[in-house]
């Protein structure tokens, strides 16, 4: 496998169960070696269970099975730490909603904050691009590991490496996949 200056991770199904801040088996030991070896670390998750609750709540319908974007934060606060190391992270808390044509609502006066942009929900790049930006890496030299589709279709459309998670780590295919 190709050493790279960048590795980008999913979050959900990749380094986590979704909902948990249990990092799965032999993530923790696998990203403790790319940080010896100098690489540099990232995330970029879809937590679009934000937006798509904020679109219940503007419906009047019940929204509370949804998280709050500041619960998202905690959790991602929890990963970060049982992680070990300081790792910047993107999120994106749009949801497209398919059988309106539209996306999710966003809070007042917070449409120009790049975790609400549509722009960062993969499969669009934006996340992946804003990491190649700020850690000054080319797309030929960043990976991006995930578990859907579109994981690699953001991977695609910013030019990076893709890497399906179970061959990342190591484990084992997951039957529906």
């Amino acid at each position: 496998m190709k050493n790279h200056s960048l590795y980008i991770f999913d979050i959900d199904g990749t380094l986590c169960n979704l909902d948990e801040t249990d990092l799965l088996p032999g993530r923790k030991e696998r990203l403790n070696e790319l940080v010896e070896s100098g690489a540099k670390i990232a995330i970029a998750t879809n937590q679009g269970g934000v937006g798509f609750g904020l679109y219940r709540k503007s419906k009047g319908k019940p929204f509370d099975e949804f998280p709050t974007e500041q619960e998202v934060l905690d959790r991602l606060a929890g990963i970060l730490h049982n992680i070990g190391h300081q790792v910047p992270f993107k999120a994106a808390f749009r949801y497209y909603m398919k059988w309106e044509k539209a996306w999710s609502p966003v809070p007042a006066d917070r449409e120009d904050e790049p975790f609400w942009s549509p722009d960062y929900r993969k499969p669009k790049p934006g996340m992946l691009l804003d990491h190649l930006a700020e850690h000054a890496v080319s797309p030929a030299n960043a990976i991006y590991i995930g578990d859907r589709p579109e994981d690699e279709g953001a991977a695609q459309a910013a030019g990076c490496d893709f890497m399906w998670a179970w061959d990342f780590f190591g484990d084992e295919r997951p039957e529906n996949c």
